[in-house]
């Protein structure tokens, strides 16, 4: 079962949380929990990886136990004593959601990870106010033409806009549902 959650896409979790983090040194970051409010370490805050701290899970897997970040723009500067400006630690947080199982099966989980999203457009939840310079999209992650243009739409220009890898442009090309023609 463990395996099968892993593998479930961010959709599936009726937070939109992805049920594993694959992270990368200056890759960007949405904070997804007001941490410290007066720190400018809250739900909604662009950040990129600065570093982590890891460990080993009941599964021999590598957890991260701490996730440093680089704020990006915050309304004033952070001076965290040993730490960069701007550099914050996140730690791992308890949060209990519902999970939808391939078979469509509803699921109560716990999960234990550090509250961020990939700031990517491919990330098209919770990027609402949201631009991007330069937006990195993967439609092929992305259900139907609402997806696609909300991730599109984050792009601040077109010259700065990489679509990663193909997609099925009949997302954007075939007719309308009949609830949207009805609009």
């Amino acid at each position: 079962l463990q395996e099968v959650l892993w593998d479930l896409p961010p959709c599936a979790h009726d937070l939109h949380a992805p049920p594993a983090l694959f992270l990368c040194r200056g890759m960007p970051v949405i904070i997804r929990y007001n941490v410290v409010t007066e720190m400018s370490i809250t739900k909604g805050q662009r950040a990129m990886v600065y570093a982590w701290h890891e460990g080993k899970g009941a599964f021999g897997q590598r957890v991260l136990d701490v996730l440093f970040v680089l704020l990006d723009n915050p309304p004033t500067s952070v001076h965290i004593k040993g730490f960069p400006c701007n550099v914050v630690p996140l730690i791992r947080r308890k949060t209990k959601a519902q999970v939808q199982l391939p078979d469509d099966t509803m699921l109560w989980i716990t999960r234990n990870q550090v509250d961020v999203l990939p700031g990517f457009s491919m990330t098209a939840h919770a990027s609402q106010g949201q631009s991007l310079s330069p937006n990195a999209t993967d439609l092929n992650t992305l259900s139907d033409h609402h997806a696609i243009y909300t991730a599109l739409s984050r792009s601040r220009s077109a010259d700065k806009t990489v679509i990663l890898q193909g997609f099925d442009s009949s997302k954007l090309t075939r007719s309308a549902s009949g609830q949207l023609r009805r609009e």
